[in-house]
C-alpha cells in the first residue's frame, strides 16, 4: 500500500507541478509570441502526434504487458527500429517534396523553412513514448514524475529564452524539442539500465516474431 501511495503521489504531484508551471508561464509566452506563432506550433504538434503513432505502430501499448524482461527488450528494440525507419522516410520526403508537404499542411509560407523539424518531431516523441511504457512496466514512477517536471522546466525556459531573443515560432518549436530530448535522456537511461542484462541477448529473429501478427 505504501508503495502504491508513493507511486500515486509521484505521478500526481509531478502532473500538478507541470500544470502549475504551464499556467504561470502562459502570460509570458503569450506576450513573447504572436497568435500566428502559437497556431503554427499547434499545426506542427498535430503532425508530430500523427506521425508518432505511425512510427511506433502502437508497440508501446504492448510493453507494460510483456511477461519477461527479454520480451520487453525485444519490443523496445523493434519499436525503436521502426521509429528510426519512419523518421528517415519523413526526412527523405521533406528533402524531396518540401513544397508539396508545406502546401498540404497550411498556406502559411513559413512552414517550409521549419519542415526539417518534422523528422525530429517523429523521432524524439516516439522514442520517449516507447521508453515511458518501459518505465511504467518497470514501475519507475518516481523517475517518470521527475522527468516530466524537468521536461516542463527546460521546455518553458527554452521557449521564454528564445522569445526574449525574438526567435518567433522557432522558439516555440525549439522548446518542444528540448522537452522531448530532456525526457528521452532521463527516462531512457533508467529503462536501459533496468534491461541492461537483456541487451546482449537481442536477436533479430525474436524481434520479427514479435512484430508479426502470428508471432505468439
Amino acid at each position: 500500500k505504501s508503495s502504491f501511495l508513493a507511486n500515486v503521489l509521484a505521478v500526481s504531484g509531478s502532473a500538478l507541478a507541470v500544470q502549475l508551471l504551464s499556467v504561470l508561464s502562459a502570460p509570458i509566452t503569450s506576450r513573447l509570441y504572436a497568435p500566428a506563432d502559437h497556431g503554427l506550433l499547434a499545426l506542427f504538434s498535430a503532425a508530430f502526434s500523427l506521425l508518432c503513432i505511425l512510427a511506433t505502430l502502437r508497440y508501446e501499448a504492448a510493453l507494460p504487458l510483456a511477461k519477461t524482461d527479454q520480451e520487453a527488450a525485444h519490443l523496445l528494440a523493434l519499436g525503436g527500429l521502426l521509429t528510426l525507419v519512419v523518421s528517415a522516410l519523413v526526412a527523405i520526403a521533406c528533402w524531396w517534396f518540401p513544397e508539396a508537404i508545406a502546401a498540404r499542411l497550411t498556406d502559411d509560407p513559413r512552414v517550409r523553412q521549419y519542415l526539417w523539424f518534422l523528422p525530429l518531431g517523429v523521432l524524439l516523441p516516439a522514442l520517449f513514448t516507447l521508453l515511458t511504457a518501459g518505465a511504467v512496466r518497470a514501475q519507475q514512477f518516481g523517475t517518470l514524475g521527475k522527468a516530466r517536471l524537468v521536461q516542463a522546466m527546460a521546455g518553458t525556459a527554452t521557449s521564454i529564452g528564445c522569445g526574449l531573443g525574438q526567435a518567433g515560432v522557432l522558439g516555440l518549436i525549439a522548446g518542444t524539442m528540448v522537452t522531448w530530448a530532456i525526457g528521452l535522456r532521463s527516462v531512457g537511461l533508467a529503462v536501459v539500465r533496468s534491461l541492461q542484462a537483456e541487451w546482449r541477448h537481442l536477436r533479430w529473429q525474436p524481434c520479427c516474431c514479435l512484430g508479426s501478427p502470428g508471432g505468439r
